[in-house]
């Protein structure tokens, strides 16, 4: 198979096509400040423990190497390169070679709500994502190779998945389903007992990080983020909004993008069956794949207790259309007003995810820009205030800045706000997002109080009495310490 790719030039076409079209979907935000929520750590040297507790615990490790400094560029570059490498090991996993398969399956994995929402969001961590998507897959690479050492290989790159990022660690399970409905589809046999080898490897990779994540927790005196018990409602909001996820609504162009959707899963898969004379075990492998994709997407956010439309996984069950509309050499058997139909409507469906996928960059470049006004005000408050000493006086922000009255949804905006990466107004979420960007984003010497004296203020002050920043008594010194109220 991987010589039939080197003498078709096939990897060249994926290169080329992968990069471009992340390029036109992505380089606004790579080369914009666009930094917001938890990527205002521009430097990452002191996020170790916050990684660990989350499961991530090689990430540390990873930022050593690339560099603890969150450079967008560098990691847009190294996040076009991971995606590039994961769609290279797919289309080799899934045999695709015709350009208009390439061209789709490029297009569901670098355009989808996913990896625009990390982008927007993490674009201090999303490479680290990516190239624990790029992990998963390898794993599989090297299982159905012929190495000697095919399943150490395998174990290592699922390890290494798992530790980066932990809400991926059932992206294995879910490729090892949509293979087997890949090669029932095109009647190919997999190795032997290849199933229960992937499942043993991965339970293995699981046990190991959950064990290396254990030493490194006891070790540092950490509280890990696995306590966390979902109760039944947020279990069935969860799964109600990644079963939703099938539906395209974050596209420029919804409606297209539904027509080209629901063409993609009924008129071209009513050809396959014609052609291919479905059996009753394919159509069960299928609807199984279907149906457990996205209860396996969350069991890791659950326990995380974070929103799905963060996590790659969310979207993965988008790869199984890319491998029903996969027939190798089927594909050019069919008619050409479908082949014509499907591209078209394909393209269209792409050209809204890169314009929706620019108008989020945008709207997050403009809220960086809007707290940076609002936070220049706010300093400039505090140095109009008697007795205040910058870098001496201790200083205490109280208030979410997005819910203040500055904050304000742009125009033309609005119908972003339901893609919740897109959500905010401003850059900052809460009050440790407002230290970090004082003094990582503005470099401003601010002595703010910790947490502790933090609270203690919270609880003797009489907050009725304290209007909200802009008015007049909104910065007002309590003892030693200068007060800043930016919300209710």
């Amino acid at each position: 198979m991987l010589q039939k790719f080197r003498e078709q030039s096939v990897f060249r076409h994926i290169i080329v096509i992968a990069v471009i079209l992340f390029l036109l979907a992505h380089s606004f935000a790579i080369t914009n400040l666009i930094q917001n929520g938890e990527s205002l750590s521009v430097n990452l040297r002191d996020t170790t423990m916050s990684e660990i507790t989350k499961g991530n615990w090689l990430r540390p490790f990873y930022y050593a190497l690339r560099s603890s400094i969150a450079v967008p560029y560098w990691n847009g570059i190294l996040s076009c390169i991971y995606i590039t490498g994961f769609l290279l090991v797919f289309s080799v996993l899934f045999g695709l070679e015709t350009i208009s398969v390439i061209l789709l399956a490029a297009g569901i994995i670098i355009l989808n709500p996913a990896v625009i929402a990390g982008m927007a969001a993490e674009i201090h961590a999303v490479d680290s994502s990516f190239l624990s998507l790029l992990l998963s897959a390898a794993a599989y690479g090297f299982l159905l190779s012929q190495y000697r050492l095919r399943y150490l290989l395998s174990f290592c790159c699922m390890v290494a998945a798992v530790a980066l990022d932990f809400t991926l660690s059932t992206v294995p399970i879910v490729m090892l389903l949509i293979i087997y409905a890949d090669r029932e589809l095109h009647r190919v046999s997999l190795p032997k007992r290849f199933g229960i080898s992937s499942l043993l490897i991965w339970f293995s990779a699981i046990l190991c990080s959950m064990t290396a994540l254990l030493i490194l927790s006891r070790r540092y005196d950490l509280k890990l983020a696995f306590t966390y018990i979902p109760n039944r409602l947020t279990v069935f909001h969860t799964l109600q909004r990644v079963w939703q996820s099938y539906i395209p609504q974050f596209n420029a162009y919804p409606h297209v993008s539904f027509v080209a959707l629901l063409f993609l899963l009924f008129c071209l898969p009513c050809c396959i069956a014609y052609q291919c004379k479905v059996s009753v075990r394919l159509l069960i492998c299928l609807v199984f794949t279907v149906i457990v994709n996205p209860i396996l997407s969350i069991a890791p956010l659950l326990i995380l207790d974070r929103s799905p439309q963060y996590c790659l996984s969310y979207y993965m069950p988008w790869l199984l259309i890319c491998s029903i509309i996969n027939l190798r050499d089927d594909w050019h058997k069919h008619r050409r007003e479908f082949r014509v139909t499907g591209l078209l409507l394909c393209a269209v469906c792409f050209l809204g995810q890169v314009v929706f996928a620019n108008q989020v960059y945008l709207k997050k470049a403009l809220e960086f820009h809007s707290t940076l006004s609002i936070m220049t005000r706010v300093v400039d408050r505090l140095e109009e205030t008697d007795g205040f000493v910058p870098g001496e006086t201790q200083v205490a922000v109280f208030g979410n800045l997005d819910q203040s009255p500055l904050s304000v949804s742009h125009e033309g905006f609005e119908k972003l706000e339901r893609f919740e990466a897109a959500s905010n107004h401003v850059s900052i979420r809460n009050d440790s997002q407002s230290t970090a960007y004082i003094w990582q984003i503005m470099g401003y010497p601010l002595n703010l109080v910790s947490n502790f004296e933090k609270e203690q203020i919270r609880k003797e002050l009489d907050w009725s009495s304290i209007p909200v920043f802009p008015a007049d008594g909104s910065v007002l010194w309590w003892k030693d310490t200068l007060i800043v109220r930016l919300s209710k």
